[in-house]
């Protein structure tokens, strides 16, 4: 694969429904389709996406999601709607990960604000089971799969910011 700069500038541009970015940059469909098992699909690189979670009374501006749809059959209108088969948050970070026992590891924090990522999708509709940090500093992805456990802690984290926010409200009489 080609470095995302250099693959960027060999994808063409579409507009989609999948994911609605801002107007600053369209989605860019690859032109490179890949095998999810016996489905093949298209990926959609959407930058600068901004979604919330009225469940989790959130929002997030996620730096590209990367969409996979139902590859376009010879012939097909390249605007035909397809099917979206997943979603993939994609953060970047510009240090390195945490050194872990046996592979590197997500801070807390970029553990936090992807997991969340995931969550607001979910939330809008969309299949996504894991999410992906790109720290430029030692030019590595590290993969967070979304867990039932990671679910529970987030929710704690933002049920205790809210209540030391309340907390931290000063009253005058």
């Amino acid at each position: 694969h080609y470095p995302l700069r250099r693959q960027r500038q060999m994808c063409i541009r579409d507009r989609t429904e999948a994911v609605q970015p801002s107007e600053e940059e369209p989605p860019v469909i690859c032109n490179e389709s890949t095998t999810d098992g016996d489905v093949v699909t298209d990926t959609i690189h959407s930058r600068s996406a901004m979604l919330s979670s009225e469940r989790l009374s959130v929002v997030a501006k996620m730096d590209l999601i990367e969409v996979r749809i139902a590859a376009r059959d010879e012939g097909m209108d390249m605007f035909a709607q397809r099917e979206v088969h997943s979603v993939t948050p994609v953060d970047y970070k510009a240090g390195a990960p945490r050194p872990g026992r046996d592979s590197n590891d997500l801070w807390d924090t970029d553990k936090m604000q992807l997991g969340l990522q995931i969550l607001i999708l979910r939330d809008n509709g969309y299949s996504c089971d894991d999410g992906v940090i790109y720290y430029r500093a030692t030019k590595q992805r590290v993969r967070l799969v979304m867990t039932t456990e990671l679910e529970a802690w987030i929710v704690e984290r933002i049920t205790a910011a809210r209540e030391v926010a309340e907390l931290s409200l000063i009253h005058i009489s």
